[in-house]
């Protein structure tokens, strides 16, 4: 006689997070969208402040200008001053190449737009991360993105945070966030590009994938070869600023998390590599200079600002006027912070962005600096955050099927017009009309032009002059501040040592354009006199053109 046989109990395995994901032409229309409304709100503050053309943030000159220097055969940190890895040199070298040909004011304008377009796509290619999570999360978190006051600013100009976040985007995409498979609809097999990427990497979404959180699976080739992309574009974060290290580390413990452990590993591995050799180039040139001026002089800073304005700066409440943000206010946002990040933990994408959210505050909290622009680094872990969370709010549970998708709305909406606060009156930048005088004055001039800011210097088309008679290229005058043997305790202006330096460089032009510290701000007021008996040959603006004594 048989024995009755129980029925099979399937293994219980956890849940997947629930695919919502937007059909293409909704997920194409969402994506251009949050592109067109990132690219207008790059764009159009800098036109209505100082133009293509028009004096930046000081750091945006001094970036391309030290990129010149590279292209004309000068190494930073042998033969001159930089405060920060190679990693921008290297993105910005096509331009200051281009700018042997049509001109450094020119190249410098193209630089800058490319800033502001890559931005805008960054916004877009959210859409692609996120899609998986629903409409409402794709447009959340690409307009987050869009919005985000500090990612805005900085992807304005030629910054350092703007292509930080444009590589940690599309190492995301490349992991996918569902084991391994893209984040891109099929669709786009139809097209040119999506044809290309299908080569490079041809069973995308196909074998070998499952959830984060679910059982490990077979490890195809293509997941190895883009967790090495991926890896290698986290490395050029590293060499781009220092604390990109912790964004790696977060990004890799998220893959470990997901027993994802071999592209955890392909991954580190690639990032650390490819960092390695692009720090290497540059390293074994002037070993000492460079880990002074990148490592101990940014660590040796003195500490400025306080937490709550650093906490304003993370939330994106703090506009480009440094106003103060009160304390009520800035109460109200961190709740709803604190509890979109525990709606984000719901889901593996939302994981990643909380992970990177959390050590990217604690890197804007400790960091001697306070400035608006450091910011930007929580630029692409908010949007995760609160893309995840609005995805999350959409798909849970209600008394009325149709409140699920306005809850979410309405949160992001509110959210939204939060970060958006500062944007009607920004401005980006002062006009810097050339006139006749001006370059008839620097045209004039035999031997060197010496400046206090690269950024007047570029617009002239100077720089590149200087280099050809062998003039000393110094693109960071103020920086010089933070660099032994001054006495980085003490504030520029009260600074004898560096005082002292500064008039020595100026002195050495046959002209010296005089910009940055004509009114103040480093110049002390004993140095602000000498400079001023100095003949004035020509003005513009917030350019004084000067002749030092004995030329």
């Amino acid at each position: 006689m048989s024995t009755p046989q129980s029925p099979a109990v399937p293994l219980r395995t956890p849940p997947a997070t629930p695919d919502r994901r937007p059909g293409v032409p909704a997920l194409a229309t969402a994506a251009a969208l949050t592109t067109v409304v990132a690219f207008v709100v790059r764009l159009v503050p800098v036109l209505r402040g100082g133009g293509l053309h028009g004096l930046g943030n000081y750091d945006d000159a001094v970036h391309f200008a030290a990129t010149v220097g590279l292209v004309h055969g000068r190494l930073p940190y042998r033969d001159f001053l930089l405060l920060q890895p190679p990693g921008i040199l290297v993105l910005l070298s096509p331009f200051a190449a281009l700018g042997r040909l049509v001109g450094d004011p020119d190249a410098f304008a193209l630089a800058r737009l490319a800033w502001i377009a890559v931005g805008a796509v960054t916004a877009g290619l959210l859409g692609l991360v996120l899609r998986r999570h629903g409409l409402v999360a794709v447009l959340v978190g690409g307009l987050t993105y869009a919005l985000f006051f500090p990612v805005s600013y900085v992807e304005r100009t030629t910054l350092l945070e703007g292509p930080q976040n444009t590589l940690l985007v599309l190492a995301v995409l490349l992991l996918g966030v569902d084991g391994g498979r893209f984040g891109w609809p099929a669709a786009l097999d139809r097209t040119a590009p999506g044809r290309w990427l299908r080569r490079l990497v041809p069973d995308a979404g196909d074998a070998g994938s499952s959830t984060a959180e679910g059982p490990a699976d077979p490890f195809p080739p293509s997941r190895l070869r883009r967790a090495v992309i991926a890896g290698c574009a986290l490395g050029l974060v590293v060499t781009i600023k220092i604390w990109g290290v912790v964004i790696v580390m977060a990004v890799v413990g998220w893959l470990l998390v997901g027993r994802r452990s071999r592209e955890a590993a392909a991954t580190g591995l690639a990032a650390m590599a490819l960092a390695a050799v692009v720090y290497l180039v540059f390293f074994v040139q002037a070993p000492t200079a460079m880990w002074q001026m990148v490592v101990t002089d940014q660590l040796g800073r003195r500490s400025v600002g306080t937490v709550s304005g650093r906490l304003a700066v993370a939330t994106g409440l703090r506009g480009d006027g440094g106003d103060r943000v009160p304390g009520v206010l800035l109460g109200v946002v961190l709740l709803v912070v604190l509890a979109a990040l525990l709606l984000a933990l719901r889901t593996a994408l939302g994981r990643l962005g909380v992970a990177l959210y959390v050590v990217s505050v604690l890197v804007l909290v400790a960091t001697p600096s306070e400035f608006l622009h450091y910011g930007a680094l929580l630029g692409a872990p908010t949007a995760l955050v609160l893309g995840t969370a609005a995805g999350t709010l959409a798909g849970r549970p209600a008394a009325a099927p149709r409140g699920r998708p306005v809850l979410a709305a309405v949160l992001g909406v509110a959210v939204l017009v939060g970060l958006g606060w500062h944007q009607p009156d920004s401005r980006f930048g002062t006009r810097f009309r050339i006139t006749p005088a001006v370059r008839d004055a620097v045209d004039r001039a035999p031997g060197c032009v010496t400046f206090d800011d690269p950024g007047p210097a570029l617009e002239l088309d100077v720089v590149q002059r200087n280099l050809d008679r062998g003039c000393p290229l110094v693109v960071d005058l103020g920086g010089r501040s933070y660099h032994p043997p001054m006495i980085r305790a003490v504030p520029r202006d009260r600074n004898r040592l560096w005082q002292a330096y500064a008039l020595d460089y100026l002195r050495g032009g046959d002209v010296a354009l005089i910009s940055r510290f004509r009114t103040g701000g480093g110049f002390s007021a004993a140095t602000r006199a000498v400079v001023r008996r100095w003949p004035l040959l020509a003005k513009s603006g917030p350019v004084d053109v000067r002749r030092p004594p004995g030329r």
